[in-house]
């Protein structure tokens, strides 16, 4: 086994220079960890110090508050802030839908439902007390492919062959065209699955009214049991 003996003194005066100036901001603070250098000794090693990532500086947000990660920009408390606002922003611009009016889909916790799935799960969140959100966006439908084309796939094949491989196939041949016709009548007939379905951010659904109606519902029942 090979060894190495390593003067760290040595290799650390030629690695930095002799003064380093480093300035925080006014609610920052010096990583009490390195005292502000970022490295730290760590037995026979030195390394980056991990609670202020090398910085030497914990980070402060705006408002004053200690950041928990040297990576964000802003403490959680203004993280929300800012999130609410970008949520109202975009609530503002979107066009929005009455429940009664929508006849599309949802996208809940990652599935596709309809509105009698929206309402159980709606209820469910009544039943146990949960918020439930007031609106939520509509979907739109968007096809993964549309087309398989032989030709390309023989091409993009043969970039793994020889040299001018797809050159000697007869593309133009009777079975290579009924191939073609069979793989899009196979597409034709697995449509759906082909299809995905996404949140349209720009159209909100909003859910007040069946909300009211699910409440009341839920009133009715308790009283009733």
């Amino acid at each position: 086994m090979n060894s190495k003996t390593i003067n760290w003194r040595e290799t650390l005066i030629n690695m930095f220079p002799e003064i380093t100036t480093r300035e925080k901001k006014e609610h920052d603070e010096w990583c009490p960890k390195c005292n502000g250098i970022g490295l730290v000794r760590n037995g026979n090693y030195i390394e980056g110090c991990s609670n202020c990532f090398g910085k030497g500086i914990i980070k402060a947000c705006e408002c004053g508050n200690k950041i928990e990660k040297n990576y964000y920009t802003h403490c959680k408390k203004c993280r929300d802030k800012h999130e609410e606002e970008r949520r109202l922003e975009n609530f503002n611009k979107a066009n929005k839908i009455d429940y009664k009016d929508y006849d599309g889909l949802f996208l809940w916790n990652e599935r596709v439902v309809n509105k009698e799935d929206l309402e159980e799960y709606i209820y469910d969140m009544i039943y146990d007390g949960e918020e439930v959100p007031t609106y939520i966006p509509a979907t739109y439908q968007a096809t993964v492919f549309d087309e398989i084309d032989l030709y390309d796939v023989v091409n993009n094949k043969c970039e793994d062959g020889y040299e001018d491989m797809e050159s000697r196939f007869d593309y133009n041949s009777p079975k290579f065209q009924e191939a073609q016709k069979l793989v899009n009548k196979w597409l034709d007939e697995n449509s759906d699955v082909l299809n995905v379905w996404y949140e349209d951010s720009k159209n909100l659904v909003i859910l007040t009214d069946v909300i009211e109606k699910l409440k009341k519902e839920y009133e009715k029942n308790k009283i009733v049991k």
